[in-house]
């Protein structure tokens, strides 16, 4: 059912698109590379995809486990319930905080992404061009140039968010010692 509605969303996200792409004067199509659009669309809308189909079923076991496990954390013993509950916050906390710090790095990640398909796209189409005018030196630099850039902005932003879940389990684990000294 998650599969269907994630699908039938992105359906309509893609029509979207394709009706305000054509909405789009030529002139922008003129200041713009083609492939820097197409890579953009193309990989905007598939990472969207994948994010709302994992989020969809995660949270709804999510939801289900977390309203299941507090349920029994009551019943056994509120103190240690409440205590343990004190930790959801501060994991949201630091989630928040980190998540705002690697965002600009994804936003770089996805131009550089972007800019880079869109050299390729460009250079592949008008090979000829570039021969022609001597520009395969400007070409290559061009595009290890768009590459380091990419390069650095997708280790900034997968190192960023990468330290969340070390981080949540350093903070559940202490919570696991409290617990335990509490409850022992």
């Amino acid at each position: 059912i998650l599969a269907g509605v994630t699908q039938d969303a992105i359906f309509g996200l893609r029509e979207e698109v394709d009706h305000k792409i054509g909405k789009l004067p030529l002139r922008y199509f003129d200041t713009h590379q083609r492939g820097d659009l197409l890579s953009r669309v193309t990989n905007d809308i598939d990472n969207i995809s994948t994010t709302i189909q994992q989020v969809m079923m995660q949270l709804v076991t999510a939801v289900l486990t977390v309203i299941g496990v507090l349920v029994m954390m009551l019943w056994i013993s509120p103190l240690l319930a409440l205590i343990s509950l004190l930790v959801v916050p501060l994991s949201l906390v630091v989630t928040m905080v980190i998540a705002r710090r690697s965002q600009p790095h994804f936003i770089a990640q996805w131009k550089w992404t972007g800019d880079l398909n869109g050299h390729v796209e460009e250079m592949t189409t008008g090979h000829n061009l570039v021969k022609v005018f001597n520009r395969q030196q400007w070409a290559i630099d061009e595009f290890e140039r768009s590459n380091d850039e990419l390069y650095r902005a997708s280790f900034k932003a997968q190192f960023s968010s990468g330290i969340i879940q070390p981080t949540l389990m350093v903070i559940g684990n202490l919570n696991y010692v409290l617990i335990a000294v509490i409850g022992g």
